[in-house]
């Protein structure tokens, strides 16, 4: 039986380094990441779920990606998209990322062929944990939301503090 984790995090404006991947604190972050990925692999892991969605999902992903290519190619990462249309209204630049994503995982699953309200909660099938990276109390509720879905469900969460607050 597989062990599965879904990640859930905040989007780019509500991350204290914004879109600047530069920053020490995006660097550090990534590899916090890949290090909590890691052990979960070593704790049995094998398949992880990403929302897809602009910032940490995205980012989430791509260290998935990074770790299955470098060190555990048996590892799957599935694209979860909440509605088709998801990264209609984005930049270029994360569409770009996000198309890319899509087609490096093993398997995307479309959840809604349109937009109605909730259709980012069920961010994955029965994972039997759910890793929301928190901000201490900043940003909008939309990981919070997911913590709290997975908890309704009687599944294991996990909530990396991995930030200080910003400057």
């Amino acid at each position: 039986m597989r062990k599965k984790l879904a990640f859930t995090g905040h989007r780019p404006e509500s991350l204290p380094f914004g879109e600047n991947e530069n920053d020490p604190r995006c660097i550090r972050l990534r590899e916090m990441l890949l290090t909590e990925i890691t052990d979960r692999v070593k704790a049995g892991y094998d398949t992880f779920y990403t929302g897809c969605a602009r910032g940490m999902d995205i980012v989430f992903g791509t260290q998935v990606l990074l770790l299955k290519k470098t060190a555990c190619p048996n590892i799957r990462l599935i694209g979860v998209v909440p509605h088709e249309g998801q990264a209609n209204h984005w930049t270029e630049t994360w569409r770009e990322r996000y198309f890319d994503l899509l087609e490096q995982a093993d398997d995307v699953v479309t959840l809604s062929a349109r937009y109605f309200d909730g259709c980012y909660l069920p961010l994955s099938a029965h994972p039997q944990a759910v890793y929301g990276l928190g901000l201490g109390g900043r940003g909008r509720a939309g990981a919070k939301d997911q913590r709290d879905h997975h908890r309704r469900k009687q599944r294991r969460h996990h909530h990396g503090e991995l930030f200080a607050p910003a400057p």
